[in-house]
């Protein structure tokens, strides 16, 4: 993680890139935000969250946009007053998401237009994923990212779970012949291949399958990371053929994030997902995790009833969006 004062600043065009009239108000400009002023734009998007929850946000975010300068966020100013922000964070992978977004009443349209700016220069780019995620509920910002041409994609439920707190059902399931090892020491190329076959057939966002190859995907696990330890992934093996995985993601202040576990087809049904979510719990122990976080589809009914029996507990709903280029 970079902190905070340890990026260079980008060059950024003085020059707004959109100027008008709006009667006796003023001017509107639209004007790319740099780096080294981020934090208050940043913290106006995002006016909801705690102090607590914000500055991991931004640490997140500085990081990012110093790993991809080439998509800076962009404000709508009326004089010196700040009407509508928005931003974008590319992840490794071929993905990007809008990440915050915010307007006053009266300057929804300049909002949209922010969005289509960046999707354009993002879909130049290559970028096979781009996607919006939005407090769900939020009907302004839903608005918004509709009339930007995204499409309702599903709701994702936050769980979080203090490690020390968990519970332990009282018919967990021990598998004699499972066994567990890291997942650096599978060839990536066959690591890519294991989760892109957990893909198959299920509950969490089904829509985006297929939309990356394997690769990407595993670039997008990996999020700039090497493919090697002491990296906390894991593989789940039965008699020797790996069958599934725990992928685990470090953040600060000791919070750490399930970014997935999946399992093959044939290895289903068989009460082994009990097994990962105990191997992530007993993994983010070993991280001194004082919070073990995930991200779950709202229609992926087994995966929470499965997390609710180890006492994660719900934080928030956020509503995913996918760009959709056809009118």
């Amino acid at each position: 993680m970079i902190p905070f004062n340890g990026f260079v600043p980008i060059r950024v065009d003085k020059k707004p890139e959109i100027r008008e009239t709006v009667g006796n108000l003023g001017e509107l400009s639209i004007r790319e935000i740099p780096l080294e002023r981020l934090v208050k734009p940043l913290r106006w998007i995002h006016e909801e969250l705690t102090e607590e929850e914000f500055r991991p946000l931004l640490l997140d975010v500085v990081r990012r946009l110093h790993a991809f300068p080439e998509l800076p966020p962009l404000e709508v100013m009326l004089g010196q007053s700040r009407k509508a922000a928005a931003y974008f964070t590319r992840l490794p992978g071929k993905v990007a998401t809008l990440g915050g977004i915010r307007a006053e009443a009266g300057f929804e349209r300049q909002a949209t237009e922010l969005i289509r700016h960046m999707t354009s220069k993002l879909q130049r780019a290559g970028i096979r994923q781009i996607q919006a995620v939005v407090v769900d509920g939020h009907q302004a910002n839903e608005a918004i990212v509709r009339s930007a041409s995204f499409k309702p994609l599903t709701s994702v439920q936050h769980l979080f779970l203090n490690p020390a707190h968990r519970n332990m059902p009282a018919h967990s399931v021990h598998v004699p012949r499972a066994r567990w090892q890291p997942a650096h020491t599978l060839a990536k190329s066959r690591m890519a291949r294991l989760i892109s076959a957990t893909f198959a057939q299920t509950l969490d966002c089904p829509t985006l399958n297929g939309l990356r190859g394997a690769d990407d995907v595993l670039d997008g696990f990996l999020d700039g990371k090497a493919f090697r330890n002491p990296l906390p992934w894991y593989l789940l093996n039965i008699d020797s053929q790996p069958v599934g995985c725990v992928l685990l993601t470090q953040h600060p202040n000791q919070v750490v994030e399930l970014s997935y576990m999946g399992l093959i087809p044939s290895a289903r049904g068989q009460q082994l997902g009990g097994t990962l979510v105990e191997q992530a719990i007993t993994r983010s122990q070993t991280l001194s995790a004082s919070l073990l976080v995930v991200a779950v589809d709202k229609n992926n009914w087994p995966a929470i009833r499965l997390y609710n029996r180890y006492g994660f507990q719900h934080h928030r709903t956020l509503s995913v969006w996918l760009w959709d280029e056809q009118p």
